[in-house]
């Protein structure tokens, strides 16, 4: 009846248990049926001596005993079904199925457990008799296949498997096998294609053109950005598929450079596997912020930057790190000269959590930007105190010699620029500020006191009385006199 049902299965007879131990040792199979009723050891027996052998087999056993305990026996033992004499064709049918589906599962969690081993390069020589038996292969290949989680919880395991499905059906369209592995790592997975040795097409120079529909197709299915590594061809199961693995992993970097949604080749984008080392002008940089010039910062990023990459692109961590150190001494260089930068570490960290160029670029122009504003805002508020700071002293000096000039000896700044410092701040000139304290003295006098004119001029600085009523009449609208008399009648 089996055969029958299967006729592509080898299917092996034995008269007793026995008989059957020793056919099992030279020929070791998949599903064993048993009888309960043999010559020389019955099948409980037989099941009990096969446990002791070990071996993987499912074993159903056939009985024309309906007692319960056979069947408990039997479970305990490790029997997958118990079939019941006369035997229908459905039960047989059902049977089958059932253990084909546990020999399939078994043998993907075998397939699974071998290829990490050999992706990881810890493979043994019986890893490769068994990968050799299971997957030939003439000629090989790695796609290390990454996709951007969607924010859905339990959807990476349905996407996986998707993908599984769609690049195992573009795999045989390409005529090549291909076998998976899931690492812990969930938006992650590893597929290795074989092909027979004489297959001249497989792994094609033009890969990257065949994988972008697949790549673009579950893209838009799957809502994910999707992103596929291919390391070099290998021809036989051993180091060379660690090899194939690593540069696969290492051509998905190229996705922080140029973007998700394609399929990158570690040779054909330049990658290279050593430490990136970012040398920043430390000097220049500093100067440009100190001066708010934030073009010229961009740039000097830019080239340090351009200098790096030059080389071949390093992985994105190490870039990262390069970067974020560097920045960690330009802060500390800012810090030296009297310009502590706060939040530094959060910029820092913020370089080191970025997914790709683009959030890395962003994450520099933000810190560019915070790091000009805050010097900014402190040079603001600075000048704002030395301004104040000047129009106390011009307020308590406003009956002595004063001018723009000593004022701007006074407090170390050039003439022209504190005179453009003190018009930002005040709206108004050293000079106006000057002659509308003395006039704001030289009124208060008039109005509390009886000095004269000429007396009130020489104390709010006027050595030249006419100049002085010039100056009062301007800002008054009045002489000195008149005022003194308007401001008695009121």
């Amino acid at each position: 009846m089996i055969q029958e049902l299967r006729p592509d299965y080898q299917i092996l007879h034995a008269k007793d248990g026995m008989e059957a131990l020793a056919s099992l040792t030279a020929n070791p199979v998949d599903l064993v049926f048993t009888d309960i009723e043999m010559p020389i050891m019955d099948g409980l027996q037989f099941i009990e001596q096969m446990n002791v052998r070990g071996g993987g087999e499912s074993i159903v056993i056939m009985s024309a005993y309906s007692h319960f305990e056979y069947a408990r026996r039997a479970v305990q033992l490790g029997a997958c079904d118990y079939l019941l004499k006369p035997i229908e064709e459905e039960k047989v049918t059902q049977t089958l199925l059932k253990a084909e589906s546990k020999y399939k599962t078994e043998q993907l969690a075998s397939i699974d457990m071998l290829l990490a081993r050999v992706l990881e390069g810890a493979s043994s020589p019986d890893d490769i008799r068994l990968l050799e038996k299971s997957c030939p292969v003439g000629k090989g290949g790695v796609l290390a296949i990454e996709f951007k989680r969607p924010s859905c919880p339990g959807m990476p395991t349905l996407i996986r498997r998707q993908i599984m499905e769609r690049v195992g059906q573009w795999s045989k369209e390409q005529g090549v096998r291909s076998v998976f592995h899931e690492p812990d790592r969930m938006e992650l997975l590893m597929a290795v294609l074989t092909a027979d040795a004489d297959d001249s097409s497989f792994w094609p120079n033009d890969l990257r053109q065949r994988l972008q529909p697949v790549i673009e197709e579950l893209s838009c299915k799957l809502g994910i950005e999707l992103t596929i590594g291919a390391g070099e061809p290998f021809y036989a199961w051993g180091q060379d598929v660690h090899a194939s693995c690593e540069r696969a992993l290492l051509a998905l970097q190229a996705r922080f450079y140029h973007g998700g949604n394609a399929c990158y080749t570690s040779m054909s984008m330049a990658l290279r596997s050593h430490a990136a080392m970012m040398k920043l002008d430390t000097g220049l940089l500093t100067r440009a912020i100190q001066s708010g010039d934030k073009p010229a910062i961009l740039n000097g990023i830019r080239a340090a930057t351009a200098h790096v990459l030059e080389k071949g692109m390093p992985s994105p961590e190490a870039f990262k790190l390069s970067l974020a150190a560097s920045i960690h001494q330009l802060h500390a260089c800012l810090s030296e000269k009297g310009h502590a930068i706060k939040d530094a570490d959060l910029h820092e960290e913020t370089f080191l959590r970025s997914g790709d160029w683009t959030e890395l670029w962003e994450a520099v122009e933000h810190w560019v930007a915070c790091v000009t504003d805050q010097l900014d805002n402190r040079k603001h508020k600075r000048n704002e105190s030395i301004i104040e700071t000047c129009k106390s002293y011009i307020e308590s000096h406003y009956a002595e010699e004063l001018s723009l000039s000593l004022l701007a000896e006074k407090f170390h700044f050039n003439a022209s620029y504190f005179c453009m410092l003190f018009k930002n701040n005040t709206r108004t000139t050293v000079s106006q500020y000057i002659i509308q304290t003395r006039m704001n003295h030289a009124a208060s006098m008039l109005r509390q006191t009886t000095l004269k004119v000429y007396e009130i001029a020489a104390m709010v600085g006027y050595k030249d009385v006419k100049y002085f009523i010039r100056l009062f009449r301007k800002e008054y609208g009045a002489s000195p006199d008149e005022y003194r008399h308007l401001s008695a009648t009121r």
